[in-house]
């Protein structure tokens, strides 16, 4: 199977092979996040409440849509790096403490296995691996 994963193109045509997705991201830490994605040549996109039900290979696609049934909605402020290498992504976390930008404790790579999940199972799972890594339970 084919990966979700596309080249993202801005306004301005430039190729972006990365994508950062923002969930529940506002104000001036999304601002001082899009500086940052720019400045790296990064793509970035909030995702809506209403995709939050979507499969994640949906969402990074474009493809997501209202879901049936009741809306899965969560508050978290969370991060998915789509396309993004280990060295780029570690150039990002670095470059974000210096920037001094309040963090972000959910944050994910997508893979070939959680972009089946939707974003709020994403969400779910992030949320139980912090409360392990921080020793709550």
């Amino acid at each position: 199977m084919k990966s979700p994963i596309r080249i993202f193109r801005n306004i301005k045509s430039k190729v972006y092979m990365e994508l950062v997705l923002f969930y529940n991201i506002t104000g001036d830490k999304a601002a001082q996040l899009r500086s940052l994605c720019e400045d790296m040549k990064m793509l970035c996109r909030d995702v809506m409440p209403f995709e939050f039900g979507n499969r994640l290979e949906d969402v990074i696609a474009g493809r997501a849509c209202q879901p049936c049934g009741a809306p899965v909605l969560f508050s978290d402020e969370m991060l998915v790096f789509v396309g993004v290498e280990n060295g780029k992504l570690f150039d990002f976390l670095d470059k974000f403490a210096k920037r001094g930008i309040s963090p972000v404790p959910l944050k994910a790579v997508a893979t070939e296995n959680n972009v089946k999940w939707t974003s709020a199972e994403l969400r779910d799972e992030l949320e139980r691996e912090h409360r392990m890594m921080s020793g709550r339970s």
